[in-house]
């Protein structure tokens, strides 16, 4: 009987052929990766925007949306108190009465919000009237969130919340017309 093993050539063809295939894989599945975790993130900014606008009217308080900027994180407190204006939300509530409060990011840390609420000491506020702003009035709560600013070779999405209103506008890139397109 006639046995073969396999040669040290044929072993180092099977290696090299297999570092090829990963080679052009592992790029592929890493912006996947991003992208999805990009999807993932605004899913949970819109569900916690949703929250916050509809626990602050079953407590009759007010809400605020902050971020910390060097960490890419976003975090929330509720509070019971209801206030009359964006304007008039004190800078820290106190103790007795925050309803609620996330102790952690409520993002994974891999998208990078951007916002005015990160790019300065603003936060979004939500109050119990429906209206929903930056603080001190300054305008419409838009939070966008990509992966490192870069826009066309990954995911981004955008959210808009009307003042007034409260209306929740959802928005992603679109590369084929280079902007933000409405979507759901």
């Amino acid at each position: 009987m006639n046995q073969r093993g396999v040669s040290l050539l044929e072993v180092i063809l099977v290696i090299a052929l297999i570092g090829i295939v990963v080679g052009f894989v592992r790029p592929n599945l890493n912006n996947w990766r991003a992208n999805a975790t990009v999807k993932s993130d605004f899913d949970q900014l819109v569900a916690t925007i949703d929250y916050l606008k509809s626990k602050v009217r079953s407590v009759g308080g007010t809400a605020t949306l902050a971020c910390n900027g060097s960490t890419n994180s976003l975090s929330y407190n509720v509070s019971s108190t209801a206030y009359g204006s964006v304007s008039s939300v004190p800078s820290a509530f106190s103790a007795s009465e925050i309803v609620e409060s996330s102790s952690s990011n409520i993002l994974s840390g891999m998208s990078k919000p951007v916002s005015a609420i990160c790019s300065s000491a603003l936060r979004g506020v939500f109050l119990g009237n429906g209206q929903v702003a930056l603080e001190g009035g300054a305008g419409q709560l838009i939070i966008e969130l990509n992966v490192n600013n870069d826009k066309v070779n990954y995911s981004a999405f955008k959210v808009i919340v009307y003042q007034t209103t409260g209306f929740l506008q959802k928005q992603r890139w679109n590369n084929a017309v280079s902007g933000w397109v409405d979507f759901e």
